[in-house]
């Protein structure tokens, strides 16, 4: 099973592909059954290093956003009550 887990997650066995060797089920292509994927995101092989290629164009509004959110209140502290009435 190990040289299952490396081949599938090295992009170079789909799922499949081993299910085919252990004689199970095939998955559907519509659930990925047939995809190769790299380790790490788990993408497909196609789209390894597909991150790279996106430009970030935060505007000020957005950036002012995330820090409102981040931004939060400190909760009140909260005295116990003593178990003696």
């Amino acid at each position: 099973m190990g040289g299952y887990a490396t081949a599938r997650q090295n992009g170079w066995m789909s799922a499949n592909d081993i299910r085919t060797l252990e004689d199970m089920d095939l998955i559907d292509d519509e659930d990925g059954g047939n995809l190769y994927l790299v380790n790490g995101n788990m993408l497909p092989l196609s789209r390894a290093g597909a991150f790279a290629d996106k430009v970030t164009n935060t505007s000020q509004e957005e950036s002012n956003e995330e820090q409102e959110v981040l931004a939060m209140e400190k909760p009140e502290r909260r005295r116990r009550q003593s178990e003696n009435p």
